[in-house]
Order: structure tokens, then sequence, then C-alpha cells
């Protein structure tokens, strides 16, 4: 799926359905009922299906999210902003130490 369609459905999404700005699994189902998947279908042919029905990565959701919000602030969950920018540092830490004790 290219970039640029992926972003007209998430934006349409976060128009659409404000539950979709705070949580990233809504708004990919959203995403994905948009595209014409059946969101409803057992998790085995779901994933089965997912190359042949050009289902964007959730991960790509999520990045064209954020940064879609970033842009967009009118589209943001204030709430939501904020508990995620509390959990960031957090984040940062996690990524210069590793896996920090041992595993």
């Amino acid at each position: 799926m290219k970039i640029k369609e992926l972003e007209r459905l998430v934006i349409k999404a976060l128009e659409d359905c404000k539950s979709t700005r705070s949580d990233d699994f809504k708004l990919y189902a959203v995403v994905l009922y948009y595209k014409g998947v059946d969101v409803e279908a057992n998790l085995f042919d779901f994933l089965k299906n997912a190359k042949k029905n050009k289902m964007p990565a959730f991960e790509s959701v999520s990045r064209c999210r954020r940064h879609i919000q970033e842009l967009r602030q009118d589209l943001k969950d204030t709430k939501t902003a904020i508990k995620r920018e509390e959990l960031q540092e957090e984040y940062v830490n996690y990524n210069l130490t590793g896996l920090g004790e041992k595993y």
C-alpha cells in the first residue's frame, strides 16, 4: 500500500471516528474496514489473507497516525497525547540501556 493512500485512510479514520485518536487497534480496524477487509473473520483467516488483501502493517498505520497528529493537532486526543509523552522518557531510557537486567 502506498504511503499517500495510507495517509488518506488514516486521516479519514481520525476525522470520522474520534475514538481512533486514542486507540491504534481501533484505528487499524477502521482503516482495514475502509479498505474493504473483513475485520470480523477468524484470526487465522485474517492473518492468512493479509498479503492477498494488501493490508498495511499495523506499525505503518501507527507511524502514519503519529506523523499526522504532529502536523494536525486537531486530530490528537489530548489526554492520550499527554500519557504518550509521559511514557516517552521510559522508552528512550530503554533504548539507551538495552535489555537491562539479565533476561
